[in-house]
């Protein structure tokens, strides 16, 4: 139990190091070494260095997911815990403020869109984020107040994230520089996995591997995408993105230090051992 504890504590203190370190050098980067039109000056060496950052770090995640047992309920992974709760109530609403921000500024992200499709889902865009940040808050309070949540919360969230990839990929596609935009593709990919994996405990499939990895690379990635909205001065984007990273950093801790025990029937009568679990 030690050493399962040591792995999980410094998986956390890896990824706190690894957003911080990956937005101070994205600053820099944004500052120094990236031109308006998204591409690099010559002789520019940050971009290899924030690559081989995300790349270890998600070695080094793999590596110490490793001693993670099998957890597959809600009640094994979704306590009770009022700071962690209301932690997360504070990312719905920071997510329910930046969209104002974008509702009332008219704009998706600083999207243009063509299609009339595309114009309808970015008009539903803030919309659906509001009803995001409602479920994130519900799926909160039905825990403080010991209720099972529901799945449907969580999809619904990851309804808003689809609709969201969809809206900035029409953009980012139009981009000839990867390094405008990459590892915000990143963040609202490992946001969209990560939530849609954290539904499943609902339904008692949960995968307590899978979700942390995804859900702790989220959180670096988010940071350097808050990094982005805050240099490009869209306060809207900006909160959008820290609500996003707070709330995967929130749902990793309670991934990676799942405590509790799934309900077994009545007629069961062996007492549940920890050793008897078995690995992802």
């Amino acid at each position: 139990m030690k050493k399962l504890l040591n792995s999980q504590g410094l998986l956390l203190f890896l990824t706190l190091a690894a957003a911080l370190a990956g937005a101070l050098l994205r600053r820099y980067q944004l500052a120094n070494e990236l031109l308006s039109d998204g591409t690099l000056v010559p002789g520019s060496k940050i971009h290899i260095v924030l690559i081989v950052l995300l790349v270890l770090y998600a070695a080094a995640v793999i590596a110490l997911l490793r001693p993670l047992r099998k957890k597959r309920s809600w009640q094994e992974v979704f306590p009770a815990n009022r700071p962690l709760n209301l932690a997360q109530i504070v990312c719905a609403l920071t997510l329910f403020a930046g969209n104002l921000f974008v509702l009332l500024q008219g704009t998706v992200t600083g999207q243009s869109v063509a299609s009339a499709f595309s114009v309808v889902l970015a008009k539903l865009l803030p919309w659906l984020a509001f009803l995001a940040a409602g479920c994130m808050a519900a799926f909160a309070g039905m825990r403080m107040s010991g209720q099972k949540p529901s799945a449907l919360l969580y999809m619904a969230v990851s309804v808003y994230l689809v609709v969201r990839l969809i809206l900035n990929f029409q953009t980012w596609n139009t981009d000839p520089s990867i390094h405008d935009y990459g590892f915000r593709l990143l963040a609202a990919i490992f946001c969209m996995l990560g939530t849609y994996q954290l539904a499943g405990f609902c339904l008692d499939q949960g995968r307590r591997r899978m979700t942390a990895f995804w859900t702790l690379c989220a959180v670096v990635c988010s940071a350097i995408g808050f990094t982005d909205a805050v240099f490009a001065g869209n306060a809207g984007e900006a909160l959008v993105s820290a609500a996003l990273g707070g709330f995967m950093f929130v749902n990793s801790v309670q991934v990676l230090f799942a405590v509790g025990r799934r309900s077994r029937p009545l007629t069961d009568v062996t007492p549940p051992s920890d050793t008897a679990e078995t690995a992802d």
